[in-house]
């Protein structure tokens, strides 16, 4: 039977720095925040959107996270791309587990409705899982507790921490407490705390805004629960402050609500450095570095990742074609054998990319390339946003000597790493696709997916939202030519690899508007001649940092 309650989830990564006996804040703070009210068919709640905003307020301006490294999604954003859709949640979590370094702190929140099920509906002695519901309301495509704990255990923080606050009152689910504890027992560095203790419910403030418990979270990350004075506020401090707050609450009104921590919270793990009233100020464009022949995209601010002022976006002067940043890291490229309808081609193996880079945020338009060739050869007219297509391999490079600034092709690595952001999945959104997503062969589908429209023509860059490093339309619209010539995967050759010195064909990933959904996977390779010219095939641009 399915049980709907009201969950409030925080993962948080915390590191200890012990060097003098006392806790010492280490490393970058990241955070994920999701707050959903509006849902159609579970009911409407009125303090998950609430207690988001807040706590992505005060972490910001009193917990030293940085404005561009609080990534605050609610079901009321005006932008798609801010919207916690299972696939948003998804790919936005799985992102900054894999950015947390060891001495990094990692916070995710959600707070919307939850429910548990059977993990097996024709076993009535199965064990049952607790999922959290996305904006959409669907049960069926819920975020599952197992998941996240599959996240956590993959993320290179040392610690982590898992905060619920579930089995909200007037609700008649008995919560996912009794589900929560297995993540503890098998994910190392796991902490977690709940709300209430088993039995409780989870009571909102007098007015019905916010949430009690995550009221009092909220007040001890701003400062109040800072008990020595010291500007580092610890597990404990925190966890010690909320439970105070709630008993001297269930005084007062003559409810109980306790706070459970499993196992016991330490002192040492520090989980902010206070800055009271001090907001984390984002650095203007003037003082960010930018490549020769670059400006930094009004309003943009430095990359989150190396720390080395580097603009997180930019605009190539010549053209108007916009950039973003690309972190230097390690992903597995290609497809495990157990993914749907792979090709034997997709061998996967651990890739290094050792210099972050810049990588065109659409793929290069219409627009952008009458104004450096003097003409347009594409078939789908109508709009300078449309993607240029009918071009070749060889046009492109012609395109990429006249434009100047050292724009290139990207290589086939830094494609798939651009396009994954993170992701392991067959699509940087998730295990399937949909025409709301991307723009391919609609009438076909890929796994649970559902058919869709099947729109016979490019479509104008941007039309759906980004993945989790801001690149759109990395899966169909246009295919998209890469630098290298296409082979076999050598699995020896797995840092910044480049291809063959020669061959037949050249590389084209990502699918276009005709391909079917396998097609424009991530990890899907296509070929051509480098003088193929085709009315689905286009580029995008890349540039190194110098």
């Amino acid at each position: 039977m399915r049980r709907t309650i009201l969950v409030a989830a925080i993962l948080v990564a915390l590191v200890a720095f012990v060097s003098t006996g006392e806790a010492q804040p280490a490393g970058d703070r990241w955070a994920v925040i999701v707050g959903i009210d509006d849902y159609q068919d579970l009911g409407k709640l009125t303090t998950a959107r609430n207690d988001a905003k807040t706590l992505a307020q005060t972490l910001i301006e009193n917990g030293g996270f940085a404005e561009n490294r609080v990534i605050l999604l609610t079901d009321d954003a005006a932008e798609p791309q801010n919207r916690p859709t299972l696939a948003t949640m998804k790919r936005r979590i799985e992102q900054v587990a894999a950015l947390a370094g060891k001495g990094d702190t990692l916070l995710v929140y959600f707070s919307g409705h939850g429910v548990t099920r059977k993990s097996n509906f024709n076993d009535s002695t199965s064990p049952e899982e607790g999922l959290l519901v996305p904006m959409v309301g669907d049960v069926d495509g819920a975020l599952a507790l197992s998941w996240l704990k599959d996240v956590l255990s993959k993320s290179q923080a040392k610690s982590k921490m898992l905060i619920l606050d579930a089995c909200h009152a007037g609700s008649a689910a008995k919560g996912v407490g009794g589900i929560a504890p297995s993540l503890v027992a098998e994910t190392t560095g796991l902490v977690m705390l709940l709300s209430s203790a088993a039995g409780q419910v989870s009571y909102p403030d007098d007015d019905g805004t916010r949430s009690v418990f995550s009221k009092y979270l909220t007040e001890g990350l701003a400062g109040a629960a800072d008990a020595n004075g010291d500007n580092i506020l610890t597990q404990a401090e925190l966890l010690n402050f909320v439970r105070k707050r709630m008993t001297d609450w269930s005084l007062k009104t003559g409810k109980t609500q306790t706070p459970v921590a499993f196992p016991k919270v330490a002192d040492e793990f520090a989980l902010a450095c206070l800055q009271p009233g001090a907001k984390v100020p984002i650095r203007p464009p003037a003082e960010l570095r930018v490549p020769p022949g670059f400006k930094a995209r009004a309003g943009t601010a430095a990359e989150p990742y190396s720390k080395t002022d580097w603009a997180k976006e930019l605009v190539h002067e010549a053209t108007g074609i916009e950039l973003v940043f690309i972190p230097s890291g390690k992903f597995l490229m290609g497809s495990p054998v157990s993914e749907e309808v792979r090709s034997k081609d997709e061998t996967q193996h651990e890739v290094t990319i050792n210099q972050s880079f810049y990588m065109g945020k659409y793929e290069v338009t219409q627009g952008e390339w009458q104004k450096v060739m003097g003409n347009n050869p594409s078939n789908f007219k109508g709009s300078d946003r449309l993607p240029v297509e009918m071009v070749s391999w060889n046009d492109c490079r012609a395109f990429l000597v006249k434009a100047g600034g050292g724009l290139r092709l990207p290589t086939e690595a830094e494609w798939e790493y651009a396009c994954r952001a993170g992701t392991r999945s067959p699509f940087n959104g998730g295990e399937t696709i949909s025409t709301d997503e991307a723009n391919y062969a609609g009438n076909y589908v890929y796994g649970s997916g559902r058919k869709g429209e099947y729109r016979q023509k490019t479509m104008e860059v941007g039309s759906f939202r980004p993945n989790a490093w801001g690149l759109y339309d990395m899966h169909g619209n246009v295919w998209e030519w890469c630098a290298d010539w296409n082979r076999m995967y050598r699995n020896w050759l797995n840092t910044d690899p480049t291809g063959p010195g020669s061959g037949t064909d050249r590389v084209l990933r990502g699918g276009g508007w005709g391909a079917v959904p396998r097609r424009c996977r991530s990890a899907s390779r296509g070929k051509g001649n480098p003088d193929r010219r085709g009315i689905d095939v286009g580029f995008r641009v890349a540039v190194d940092l110098k």
